[in-house]
């Protein structure tokens, strides 16, 4: 089972080419996806109704080594399968203009983002200078002045106040998980009065799935949240429900338009939030930005 067989939409996002590399405690690295593990893992994900699939042959990751140098306590911030290059097709389809981004990362979202005409400039906000070092260099050389890197964390980065953007994307989070909901809110409220058209995150669908199943989790660490949910659905005339959120019916710009609505009337106060990329006490992460479990290696 391969995604990228007849039948299947081409992904319109590329692979990326950024060069292997390690700084500190953060690596590119290239790594190899065998059939035996893809061929389990799709199956895997088709029977679960999740579809996030990998495909055959060479990949690239962007590792967060830990301090013991144990590979197994490693995170995965970023890897370029298939499923988390389709993750990107919604907010490049819709951008235009001045584009905000949040998290460099491997940078997938900067080749298909500068294809299109419409798109004047990207900025660009990341933390971890780490990961300027590694990557940044690679597409400051191809896009030049087009592209604006500042080295500042998402949540803290105030633009001047001549800066505005048509739209922003924000992808800071390692896991799929149910406790990045509170943080979306979080992010979008901080740039709402800088971004005059949409901001979409990553993991809105998966989230929304991962809030349902474990929605008295949800609850306890996002007081409102399980009643935001259904009120979202309501609105939009959908049930919020594992085989619905997973197969599409409740679209993410559905999901979007509603919580920037609801963030903008200011709904919920500036909770206290998790650091990015971890889950709430008590949560297990939901799934890593790699699937491991498709037989990769390197």
């Amino acid at each position: 089972m391969n995604p990228e067989m007849e039948g299947w939409p081409r992904c319109t996002v590329p692979q990326v080419d950024v060069p292997p590399g390690r700084s500190g405690l953060w690596s590119v690295q290239r790594y190899e996806v065998e059939p035996a593990g893809a061929f389990g893992f799709n199956m895997r994900e088709a029977l679960q109704g999740t579809y996030r699939f990998v495909t055959l042959g060479p990949h690239t990751k962007l590792i967060q080594h830990h301090p013991s140098g144990d590979p197994a306590q490693g995170v995965v911030y970023m890897s370029d399968t298939i499923a988390e290059r389709r993750d990107h097709e919604p907010f490049v389809a819709i951008a235009r203009g001045h584009v905000l981004v949040t998290g460099l990362g491997l940078g997938v979202v900067l080749p298909p983002l500068f294809a299109k005409p419409e798109v004047r400039t990207v900025t660009v906000v990341e933390r971890q200078r780490e990961v300027f070092s590694l990557v940044a260099p690679h597409y400051s050389d191809r896009y030049g002045s087009r592209l604006k890197l500042v080295h500042c964390d998402a949540y803290q980065w105030e633009p001047p106040p001549t800066v505005g953007f048509d739209c922003a994307w924000h992808d800071i989070w390692p896991d799929l998980t149910a406790a990045n909901l509170q943080n979306y809110f979080r992010i979008i409220r901080h740039y709402r009065r800088h971004v005059r058209g949409p901001q979409l995150c990553w993991g809105w669908m998966e989230a929304w799935q991962h809030m349902d199943v474990e929605s008295d989790r949800f609850e306890r660490h996002t007081p409102g949240g399980g009643e935001l949910a259904k009120r979202a659905a309501k609105r939009q005339g959908y049930h919020l429900s594992r085989g619905l959120i997973g197969h599409g019916p409740l679209e993410a710009s559905d999901i979007i338009r509603f919580i920037v609505s609801e963030s903008n009337d200011g709904e919920g106060g500036e909770d206290e939030q998790q650091e990015e990329g971890t889950a709430a006490p008590g949560e297990p992460g939901a799934g890593r930005r790699i699937d491991r479990a498709a037989g990769a290696t390197g």
